[in-house]
């Protein structure tokens, strides 16, 4: 396999000449948006950039916490498994915004206007809600989301407007990590339910949306996690994990929802996949070889979805984990740090690796598109 390096992260440069300390009103601009997490002392609450760098703001302002960054109980190479980590969902019109928060002393599922106005208490209790970055449903009409208020850790369903709260997942096991498929068909999700006495022993399952013909869709030794979607709702990406000779491997692989066709896709150090719009191509983090971060190997990479070519597009290798692309398949958002300290920032480029350029030059996170 052939990589072709594309982006120096010395080229990087400000995308807005506003820092995000000096935020400006998106109100009247047209998207696509990315919405984040960013840091304020004491804790995040969450931003939206427009993705032609014209403005920043803030979206929340208070003293709680309106977003969560889970880290790993147990660190593994460089695959973190998600337990339900927090994340923000944009409603299919790219009006509202779903977020988790804990101002009402525990988290909870709430809703905004894009512009950070009405915002509205989705759940109300003492255990812990927390939605994901796909917990839309594509027509907009559900909600899913993972919630311990039955003990353990179980897949919800709920009207847009809370209504409706019901249990779909329905095992004592683990069940967290719920995503719509694109076709709005099916949740695909992460079990513990093989080995519920082992708390990172996952696999992937899908059912209905209503929750009905629960199906395995890994069944094997290794860990797996971060699954994605192919835009015709047939396949998913995955992270498999597992170890060797004291080196760990994560690999990433694909799957036909019905669990045949499983192949190898990146052999080597590789994680968090993700499916361009067209389905021609799949964005991921590597660091291949045993040096990778020392050597500017580490980063995004792109590869088209049949096996064929790869490029590098950034250089960052600590922190380029998290990253989406956008609604037309020609930008990636994505974290990294900055060219001037040591705090992770947010960045655009072009898929083909040109123009990268700062849209927040706080301390922010998870980055995650408007649909238009």
């Amino acid at each position: 396999m052939r990589w072709h390096a594309v982006t120096d992260p010395r080229h990087l440069r400000r995308w807005n000449s506003k820092a995000s300390d000096e935020p400006t009103d998106c109100n009247h601009q047209g998207g696509p948006f990315v919405a984040f997490f960013s840091y304020y002392e004491p804790s995040y609450e969450i931003g939206l950039a427009a993705a032609d760098g014209s403005c920043i703001q803030r979206l929340t302002n208070n003293n709680d916490a309106d977003g969560f960054v889970e880290t790993c109980h147990e660190p593994r190479g460089i695959f973190c498994p998600s337990l339900g980590a927090t994340g923000l969902s944009w409603s299919p019109d790219s009006q509202n915004i779903l977020f988790t928060s804990d101002r009402d002393g525990d988290a909870e599922v709430y809703e905004m206007n894009r512009d950070g106005s009405n915002v509205r208490q989705l759940t109300d209790n003492s255990a812990d809600d927390i939605v994901g970055d796909n917990a839309w449903s594509p027509n907009g009409d559900g909600i899913v989301f993972t919630t311990d208020r039955d003990g353990n850790r179980e897949i919800y369903s709920m009207r847009s407007d809370g209504q409706e709260q019901t249990n779909l997942s329905r095992d004592e096991a683990g069940d967290f990590n719920p995503q719509w498929s694109p076709d709005g068909s099916r949740i695909v999700f992460l079990s513990t339910r093989l080995a519920p006495e082992r708390f990172y022993d996952t696999d992937i399952f899908v059912m209905n949306r209503d929750g009905s013909s629960v199906s395995l869709v890994t069944d094997g030794p290794d860990q797996v996690g971060a699954p994605s979607w192919s835009p015709r709702s047939d396949a998913i990406a995955y992270v498999s994990f597992c170890c060797g000779d004291a080196i760990s491997r994560e690999e990433i692989f694909l799957v036909n929802i019905d669990g045949s066709g499983r192949k190898l896709f990146v052999p080597d150090l590789a994680s968090n996949p993700e499916w361009s719009p067209k389905g021609d191509a799949i964005a991921f983090y590597a660091c291949p070889g045993r040096n990778c971060r020392e050597n500017g190997a580490g980063g995004i990479y792109i590869k088209s979805a049949d096996g064929t070519g790869g490029k590098q597009l950034t250089a960052s290798p600590y922190d380029t984990q998290s990253f989406r692309w956008s609604p037309d398949g020609t930008k990636l958002a994505y974290q990294a740090l900055g060219t001037g300290d040591d705090k992770v920032h947010l960045f655009v480029l072009n898929t083909d690796g040109s123009n990268p350029r700062e849209i927040s030059d706080r301390l922010s996170l998870n980055p995650v598109w408007s649909p238009r």
